[in-house]
């Protein structure tokens, strides 16, 4: 019996790629930055001692020929109305001896003896805390103006190159069919 006999031989075919190629670069921008300098004020007003003695001196006795005499003025003024004061009564109580108040010359003579040899002394010593001291603390006034800083930027665009990929596609093999008959001798 005859037999069809088909014979095939496929394609092949060859697939060869190439990538893509991409390049990039990306320049750093430039960049300016101005700092100006921050401005600084400082004023300052010096402390003030001031330290007085004088009371303390004139506690001593130590004064001014202006102030002593001013003392010795004033003093000769009471003791001349405290004298024409003690005059006027010692007068007055002599006036009226007659009313028998009392020695009045024996009371009289007592006031005018002499005081004791050594009074007090409390005229001599000096008393504490006459000297005045005064301050006035420094000020200090500090004042700062900052200022901003310039800044400017500029950027640049990215350099790339970008180089397509390939596909390449080459028929390694054509395919093939081949039909024949058998008519069956085998011969």
């Amino acid at each position: 019996m005859p037999r069809l006999i088909i014979d095939s031989v496929p394609a092949k075919i060859g697939i060869t790629f190439q990538k893509e190629e991409i390049e990039m670069e990306q320049p750093p921008a430039d960049l300016e930055i101005e700092q100006p300098p921050a401005e600084l004020n400082i004023e300052s007003t010096p402390a003030k001692l001031t330290i007085d003695q004088t009371r303390a001196w004139e506690n001593l006795n130590l004064k001014s020929f202006e102030k002593l005499n001013a003392e010795a003025a004033q003093k000769g003024a009471e003791a001349c109305s405290e004298f024409i004061a003690k005059t006027v009564r010692e007068g007055k109580e002599m006036a009226a001896i007659e009313k028998k108040t009392g020695n009045v010359m024996a009371r009289q003579a007592a006031d005018v003896s002499p005081p004791e040899p050594f009074g007090e002394f409390s005229d001599f010593l000096p008393a504490q805390f006459l000297v005045d001291i005064d301050c006035i603390p420094s000020k200090l006034t500090i004042d700062i103006e900052a200022r901003k800083p310039s800044i400017e930027a500029a950027a640049h665009k990215p350099v790339w190159n970008y180089t397509p990929g390939k596909v390449q596609i080459d028929m390694m093999q054509d395919p093939k069919v081949t039909i024949s008959v058998d008519d069956g001798n085998t011969e």
